[in-house]
């Protein structure tokens, strides 16, 4: 969405800076390499933080402030900088920031109304993701290539302005809105008998903006450009058409069972979430969308968000529209889309909680998870029953913990063959019939808690799991029941919690096991030891005999500090 469609001003080449930092236009440069790093230019007024990788070579990178720039009478003074060379892109986002000075800002422009803009040929256009920060006065965004950057914001100064929270709830109070620019607090729209509802002079809300229940098939603000909280849609079920075409930045989008509702087309203009970066806010929420089949509408989002919830949306194909996001903070869920056959045209990198693909049952592939490299919580990938491996993670490299479960066709983990541990969790594969192979996790040396597996009749051995030292709580191995061996735990030496082996009816031995070692901190060897019910047909009886021969070796019920149950076996 272009910055002058938004009301910020006469668009043309013909705006200029007579002051600023580094006016002469005199380049600050210096050479940045592979391992990136951050640099400040123009006297502090710019900083760029370069992730390493993003460039393959060193590069000497100059910024210089320009002296002209696409006009308008929201631009803030001495923000308008050339970067070169023109045209350099990166391999990873590069995080672009800009100082501002509150006292020079135009007459009617709040500095928590400015947002970073590229000069696209002779207009501003909104850069996706940015934030302001009031208290640093800087404004901040992720960039993927070089260009002309400026801050410019939202003029609000004229007009009507309607002073706290309002509700249209009849024609009366629908009709004395149509005279207001801006309402400070929230819009609450609702029932009143009232199908359709256009604001033509609307252009900031400072609140929420709620559409709630009734009878509505369209809302039109047409030219709306700021929601400063919540757009929240909470069950108009009949709503069809959601028009805010100069919308460029809403604190959180929430969507709830608009059943009516195809596509969200005509939210294209928004280009960042929560640009003041409050708390809980940032999130993209979409849930009971029965007929919503694409997410194309929100392709101008970009960078860092909150989180993303997108669930029982069943008619969604295609989530490619959520492409520009590279980081979720408080988790990204993609929950009983059961059309999406793949997850194709994510760009995410980054998950600071949990990730779950759960439910969706015509999913066949991970495929858009390929930039997936960081996931902070737990990967959830749980009751995708057409899921057959799981190729698309094969750039995740930090996991706070893995759990695969009620994947009914899934034969192994391939694509998780670059991850190196879990420092921060454990490993749960529960109910998943067909899986055979877990050589993916060959490369795991140490759970910071458990290891679960159970319900897995496909897996004969625990081959792949031949690196792994220790186990920061439970061993559960459980209802496997063609487990024939354990010989790929011989490597492990410590399981700080229980041990728990039972309903595995082909197992044979428990004699891997016999390296296990005391923990340093309790002088236990484990909390409890539970071997039970591991008898199938002969000759795939282990006995009871044996087990208590392997507890024996280890050191006896001494050094079990809980409870000590061996039988059936």
């Amino acid at each position: 969405m272009l910055c002058a469609l938004a009301g910020l001003g006469t668009i043309g080449c013909s705006g200029s800076d007579p002051s600023g930092p580094g006016d002469d236009g005199t380049p600050d440069g210096t050479v940045v390499g592979p391992a990136g790093g951050t640099f400040g230019f123009a006297a502090g007024a710019v900083t760029l933080s370069v992730p390493a990788g993003a460039l393959a070579a060193d590069t000497e990178i100059s910024v210089s402030a320009r002296s002209s720039h696409p006009a308008s009478d929201a631009y803030a003074p001495g923000t308008c900088f050339e970067f070169a060379p023109d045209g350099l892109s990166f391999a990873a986002p590069v995080t672009l920031t800009i100082a501002y000075d509150e006292a020079t800002l135009p007459a009617g422009v709040g500095e928590s109304s400015l947002e970073l803009c590229e000069i696209v040929g002779d207009e501003w256009a909104v850069v996706p993701g940015y934030s302001v920060d009031t208290t640093a006065n800087t404004l901040s965004a992720p960039i993927d290539g070089f260009s002309g950057y400026g801050a410019v914001g939202l003029d609000t100064a004229s007009g009507t302005i309607y002073e706290g929270q309002y509700r249209i709830y009849d024609q009366a109070t629908y009709d004395a809105c149509l005279a207001y620019t801006g309402i400070t607090g929230g819009l609450r729209i609702e029932g009143g008998g009232l199908t359709e509802v256009e604001l033509p002079a609307l252009e900031f809300i400072g609140g929420d903006l709620t559409v709630y229940h009734g009878a509505f098939t369209r809302i039109s603000l047409p030219e709306l450009r700021s929601i400063g909280l919540r757009l929240n849609l909470d069950a108009p079920l009949s709503l069809a058409a959601v028009e805010l075409p100069q919308c460029t930045r809403v604190g959180t989008i929430v969507i709830r069972e608009c059943q009516a509702l195809t596509t969200l087309d005509d939210l294209a203009g928004i280009r960042t979430l929560n640009p003041l970066d409050l708390t809980n806010y940032g999130a993209i929420v979409l849930v009971h969308n029965w007929h919503l089949d694409n997410l194309d509408g929100l392709a101008g989002i970009g960078g860092r968000v909150g989180a993303v919830g997108v669930e029982y949306c069943y008619a969604l194909t295609s989530i490619a529209g959520l492409g520009g996001i590279t980081i979720a903070e408080r988790g990204f869920s993609i929950t009983q889309c059961n059309a999406l056959v793949s997850l194709t045209g994510l760009g995410l990198t980054e998950v600071h909680s949990h990730c779950q693909i759960w439910g969706n049952a015509g999913l066949t592939s991970l495929t858009g998870l390929e930039r997936l490299h960081r996931v902070d919580g737990y990967l959830q990938i749980e009751n995708n029953q057409g899921l057959t491996n799981l190729t698309g993670l094969s750039s995740l490299v930090y996991v706070g913990g893995l759990s695969f479960q009620y994947c009914d066709a899934l034969t192994s983990l391939d694509g998780l063959a670059a991850l190196p541990g879990l420092p921060n969790g454990g490993i749960f594969i529960n109910d998943c019939p067909q899986l055979a192979d877990i050589t993916a996790l060959s490369s795991i040396q140490t759970l910071d808690t458990h290891l679960d597996i159970e319900v897995c009749p496909g897996l004969v051995s625990l081959a792949g799991l031949e690196n792994l030292v220790s186990i920061g709580s439970d061993l559960r191995l459980e209802d496997n029941y063609n487990l024939e061996s354990i010989e790929a735990l011989g490597a492990l030496r410590h399981v700080d919690g229980g041990i728990v082996i039972d309903h595995n009816h082909n197992l044979e031995s428990l004699n891997p096991l016999l390296g296990l070692q005391p923990s340093a901190d309790t002088g236990y060897l484990c909390n409890f030891f539970v071997v039970t019910n591991n008898c199938g047909f002969p000759p795939g009886c282990m006995g009871n005999a044996h087990v208590w021969e392997v507890l024996e070796a280890l050191g006896g019920e001494d050094m079990v500090s809980g409870a000590v149950v061996i039988s059936g076996n």
